[in-house]
């Protein structure tokens, strides 16, 4: 499983293309987060000796879990995944369509993808830069037409995972490489690229782009993106399937103005 790559985009009349638009996918893109996905594998693996194997694992790790949360993202990453040692690459493959067809498609912000459909109208090329695990992402991508992103990777060994991620573990610094080199990679201009994340760890990602905004920011990613005049996007997903006006309510705050517009 790797990186999913492609030829250098181009519009229509065989010119790069003028810009990209870089998204972060929990808490950006949908009202989830890594551990959402963690636990509906492994409470899915189909083996119940996996599945009991997995979550001692896991409750093993819930010391860790909670430092990484609010330490060390890459650790958090590496502690989820270890969970999967020794999960066949089809099975984990499977688990993420199910995953994407029965939990994430139906978690998205209606608002980030009419988003990311505005964007790729003027030229910007979507792509996702996530922590989440390629098996999960891609299938998404599928989805949503998107042909680029930047995903975690499990290192494999005899057809299953071995708990590890491949560097680079897609974090914080990493994820800002990744789209410095994507974009020179493709002939774009960084200052005409978007970022879209929520949380202060993708902080250096959105500083590396040329438009970054803020979606639904933490408490910590608001501040700086008030201190750094960026727009606040604030996405928010009914959960009243009979009402279609609230799903997906998207409001913009300015630096210097509260959301509803008050000085």
């Amino acid at each position: 499983m790797s990186v999913l790559r492609s030829k250098p985009s181009r519009n229509g009349r065989g010119k790069p293309a003028p810009g990209a638009a870089f998204y972060d996918l929990d808490g950006t893109l949908a009202d989830l987060n890594l551990v959402h996905a963690a636990l509906f594998i492994l409470t899915n693996l189909g083996e119940w000796h996996r599945r009991i194997s997995s979550m001692a694992t896991l409750a093993a790790s819930a010391p860790r879990l909670y430092l990484a949360e609010r330490k060390d993202r890459r650790l958090l990453n590496q502690v989820l995944f270890e969970c999967l040692r020794g999960v066949s690459v089809d099975r984990l493959i499977e688990l993420g369509q199910e995953y994407c067809d029965r939990v994430l498609s139906k978690h998205l912000y209606p608002s980030a993808i009419e988003l990311v459909e505005a964007n790729r109208k003027i030229g910007l090329e979507p792509v996702l830069v996530t922590g989440s695990p390629d098996f999960i992402v891609a299938p998404l991508c599928r989805q949503l037409e998107i042909t680029n992103f930047a995903a975690n990777r499990l290192i494999v060994s005899h057809a299953r995972a071995t708990g590890r991620l491949a560097p680079p573990v897609m974090a914080a610094d990493e994820k800002a490489q990744w789209c410095v080199s994507f974009a020179t990679e493709h002939n774009l201009d960084l200052r005409r690229c978007w970022g879209y994340a929520d949380s202060y760890y993708d902080l250096p990602f959105l500083v590396a782009l040329g438009h970054p905004v803020a979606v639904n920011p933490d408490s910590k990613l608001r501040a700086a993106a008030m201190s750094r005049q960026w727009p606040i996007l604030r996405f928010d997903k009914s959960t009243d399937d009979e009402s279609d006006e609230a799903s997906g309510a998207a409001i913009l705050e300015l630096p210097g103005r509260s959301a509803d517009g008050a000085s």
